[in-house]
């Protein structure tokens, strides 16, 4: 940004010139903040509302329910997968279709 060198950066912060400057990054800073972590509620709340027995908690304690819930819905379908691949396979049963004149 400033092309001189540190030296000249640290005066200028020194003698108040730089504080514009230094003031809107850490204004856009807390803005960017802000928009990453009502991004982050915006998500868990999402979260919260399709996973069953989500009590309000704190953020740690919900997440690790998440993962518990996630790894019971991995085992249900690696059960559901065998229990498929055990079956015979049966075609589905073709009926003979009634001429479209009948019943008429």
């Amino acid at each position: 940004m400033f092309p001189e060198g540190a030296a000249a950066r640290n005066a200028r912060s020194r003698s108040g010139e730089g504080s514009k400057s230094s003031s809107a990054y850490a204004n856009r800073h807390q803005q960017a903040e802000q928009r990453r972590r009502t991004r982050i509620n915006e998500r868990l709340d999402a979260l919260r509302a399709i996973t069953p027995h989500s009590e309000r908690s704190n953020t740690a304690t919900f997440l690790e329910e998440c993962r518990v819930y996630v790894e019971g819905l991995q085992k249900r379908v690696a059960e559901l997968e065998q229990q498929l691949a055990a079956r015979p396979y049966k075609p589905a049963a073709t009926r003979e279709r009634a001429p479209a004149w009948r019943g008429r």
